[in-house]
Order: structure tokens, then sequence, then C-alpha cells
């Protein structure tokens, strides 16, 4: 009889163990789900660029606090003069300055955020922001001190359980507002100074675009990844506007000019939008196959230029729809984003090269082999700055010869030009600034 007692006692207490094990580790089972996510494996590329893939990072993660103030000691130094609103610059996409860097770099500051930073930083009102893949927004100072930190969470019935929200679009910064776009098809705009949340939108499916905004009118456009539609929202309360036809699937990010918004898509071709009322003006046909622009495009006087799946680069006319010239640079991809200053076109292709190019004829000036998968280049005064996998490199522009690089602990986002310094996030959860050294 006692012996019974034994084995039923026993038996209770391990279906208990179990019971408890399964309460444990139910919630990673659930965050693992978001991988099995058929939208997540339809890109090879994120932020409108190529070669990001996610990275998972800790669910300790989660708990952290949503919008925490910087401690109060002496007053903070902003970053230094300049901005950069989404992940190659301007809303023009151009990714150009004309900041000189030295042939060689010291790391300034290194800032542990939190989690992976796949996305490019932004910065604006003297302050550089990050997201990690987890939608943790966090602003930072000049010196790399942490401001403000905004945990972006989704908005879930009572008594429901919150899951973790990704973010597979480039961060953007414009006027006094941050905007982070999720995988839960909200588009969240935060108060630049504070963190706290301005709106949240609807957007009909995911963005992998960024947000770029028309200061005349107060307008922020954003493209639909699997409509192509391109939405007009106000900048202050994220009203919709208007809502443009469908194209075809857009993965990649727009760019203005003083009255029209233009993208890529799988159509073969680049679309031209009124930014007054969403019609569509006209299409840039790219013949040829293989013409898919997956990468943002780059404007800049009356041209635009962009990459194709099929390895092509091309330079077109805005107002009249004809391609100025198309140049074969890869047998791979072209999912960067084109930097574009005075004569250059340069751009990276995922089998691992940087391509400069004459800016007026396509002609190929030089061909720099980075190895890994570059992401968007930035021309920087002479200097071209590009990362691939986990290298900063600084390239001349003149000549393609390398002059200097440094190799992080994980792969790096492209890079942001502020003020006097490079600044990138990484994987391993930080976000660095180089500049020149002081001595």
């Amino acid at each position: 009889m006692i012996q019974t007692l034994k084995r039923l006692a026993f038996l209770l207490l391990a279906t208990a163990c179990l019971a408890a094990a399964a309460l444990l580790f139910l919630p990673a089972f659930r965050e693992g789900e978001h991988a099995a996510d058929p939208q997540e494996r339809c890109l090879h590329h994120n932020d409108a660029e190529t070669g990001s893939t996610h990275h998972t990072e800790s669910a300790n993660t989660a708990a952290l606090a949503t919008a925490i103030p910087m401690t109060a000691e002496t007053p903070a130094p902003p970053v230094p003069a300049g901005e950069w609103n989404t992940y190659h610059g301007d809303g023009m996409l151009t990714g150009a300055v004309g900041t000189l860097f030295p042939p060689a770099l010291v790391q300034s500051w290194q800032a542990l955020v939190g989690g992976p930073v796949e996305q490019t930083p932004v910065a604006g009102r003297g302050r550089i922001y990050a997201v990690t893949d987890r939608a943790t927004v966090v602003a930072l100072n000049g010196e790399g001190r942490e401001v403000w930190k905004r945990v972006i969470t989704p908005e879930i019935a009572t008594g429901g359980q919150a899951l973790p929200l990704y973010v597979d679009a480039p961060l953007a910064c414009f006027e006094d507002k941050i905007f982070v776009g999720t995988d839960d098809g909200i588009l969240t705009a935060l108060n630049a100074d504070t963190g706290e949340t301005a709106w949240r939108v609807p957007v009909d499916g995911f963005m992998h675009g960024t947000v770029i905004y028309q200061k005349e009118s107060g307008s922020l456009f954003v493209v639909e990844q699997e409509t192509g539609a391109l939405l007009c929202l106000d900048i202050n309360t994220g009203v919709l506007r208007w809502r443009s036809e469908g194209v075809d699937r857009a993965d990649g990010s727009p760019s203005i000019t003083a009255d029209t918004v233009v993208y890529g898509s799988c159509a073969s071709a680049m679309h031209v939008v009124s930014t007054k009322d969403g019609s569509r003006l006209r299409d840039i046909k790219i013949e040829g196959g293989g013409g898919q622009v997956a990468g943002g495009v780059a404007v800049a006087d009356g041209f635009a230029y962009a990459g194709c799946r099929d390895g092509r680069v091309m330079g077109a006319k805005i107002n009249d729809a004809s391609l100025a010239w198309i140049q074969t640079v890869s047998k791979t991809e072209v999912f960067s984003t084109p930097a574009v200053k005075g004569e250059w076109v340069v751009v990276t292709s995922l089998d691992g090269m940087l391509h400069a190019l004459d800016r007026d004829t396509g002609e190929p000036r030089w061909r720099h082999e980075l190895g890994g998968e570059p992401k968007s280049p930035v021309i920087a005064g002479d200097k071209v700055v590009v990362t691939s996998d986990d290298g900063l490199f600084l390239v001349n522009l003149e000549d393609g010869a390398r002059v200097w690089e440094t190799r992080m602990a994980g792969f790096l986002s492209s890079p942001a030009v502020v003020g006097a310094m490079i600044v990138v996030g990484c994987e391993d959860g930080t976000v660095t600034a180089f500049t020149a050294s002081s001595e």
C-alpha cells in the first residue's frame, strides 16, 4: 500500500513539473512562430537595400520600460550640425554630403541599445535615433548617451498576449517626429523630444521602404509593399489624405522631387506619382527582363537612378519617362540605393562589389571588391563610405582605392553621416560613431 502511494505521489510530481515546463517555454515558442512567417522569407533584403535578415535578440528586451528619460546631470551636448532624415540622407535618397573625412578614423563612442540594429540610424533635432529589430527606439545625444527609450508594442484585446513586433522598414526622422513601420502593418509616429506616441495608423499590409516628407504641404508618403500603392498622410495627425492606385509589389523606398514621388516595383518600372492628388503621371519602363526595382530610387536634377534585379543600373529622365542610360554592372542583383553626387553614381551589388559610374553616360569608372553583401553606399566629400557584412570601409571616390576599414562584432547597417561622424548600427546591439582622430 505504501509503495502504491509513493508511485502515485511521484506521478503527480512529474505531471506538475511537465506542466510548469510547458508554461515556461510556451512564450518562447510563440516568438519563434514569427520566423516562419512567409512575409519574412519573401525578401532577401531589408531597409530598402540588400543583404539584411532577421537576427533575433534576447527575449529580455520585451521587459524594457517605455519612454525612459535620461538621468539629469550636466546638459547633454546635441549632435553636431547636420541631419540624416532617412537611411540614405534626405527625402531624395541621394546619399551624398560634403563632409570630408581623413584617410583613417577612430571610434568616438559606442552605445548599447538592447537589441540588433539592422536599420540605419537617423538624426535630427540634435539627436541620433536608432531602432532595434524588435521595435525598441532609442534617442542618443552627441556623445552616445541615452536620452529616451521607447518600446513599441502591439494593440491587443484585454486579456490577450502581446507578441513582439519586428521592424522591417527603415527609420525616418522629419520635423519633430520619428517614424517606425512594424510588421503588424502599423506606422507609428513618436515625439522626437520625448519618445511619446504622437499617432499610429494602419497600413494595408507591410511596408519595407522609408517614409518621405514634403515640407510645403506637411505630407508624409509611404508605399504599401504588397500593392505598390502610395499613401499620403498628414504629418501631424496621420490622417490619410489620399491613396494612389496600386502598381505591383514594391519592396523599395520612394524618393521625392518638388511635385512628384518616384519609386520602383516588381512591374519592371519606376513610377512617377503626383504629390498633389496621387495621380500616376507616368511609368519609366525597364525593358529586357529582370528589370524589377527592389531597392530605393535616388533623384537629382530631374533624373532618377536605381538598380535592377538582373544587375543593371539606370539613369532616367523623370519628366518624359525616358532612359538616359542603362548599364550592366553585375550578374547578381543590385538592390542598394545609388549614391549620386556631381559626376558620380556609386552603387553596390550582391556579389560584394562597389561600382562607380559616370552620371551622364553610365559608363563604368572603377569597381572595388568589398566581399560579403554590401549595403547602400554614401558619398562623403572625396570618399565613399560603405558597409558590407561586419566591415566599415572608406574608399577614394576618384580612383576606387580602399584607404581604411574596420571590423565589428556583427553585421552592420548602412552608414549615416551626421556632422563629422559616421554612425552605424550593429547586430550585436550597439550603435557606434567614428570620427577623425583628435591627435
